[in-house]
């Protein structure tokens, strides 16, 4: 994803991103990474680096994810989900 969204992206491609992101500026183990993993009980993010981590993805797709949405991550999938939502409705 490079500042660019297009109706190609699948959801693959969005869980990939996400674990490249957690992996990369967040220091988590890939191996950890499931699309239920919990961000905070089994991933140790807090709700500081889910901010953090929605600043990110509002970086990467060029607009702002909706703020109301955050309380309700908690998975990888709920990230995926928030992210493909976003770019569906936005195209």
């Amino acid at each position: 994803m490079e500042n660019q969204t297009t109706g190609a992206l699948t959801e693959q491609d969005i869980r990939d991103h996400i674990v490249r992101v957690l992996v990369e500026k967040f220091d988590v183990d890939a191996e950890k990474i499931r699309p239920n993993a919990n961000l905070f009980d089994e991933l140790s993010i807090d709700s500081i680096d889910v901010v953090d981590l929605i600043v990110l993805l509002n970086d990467t797709v060029g607009f702002r994810l909706p703020s109301e949405k955050y309380s309700d991550i908690r998975t990888i999938d709920d990230v995926a989900v928030l992210l493909k939502d976003s770019l569906t409705n936005r195209i």
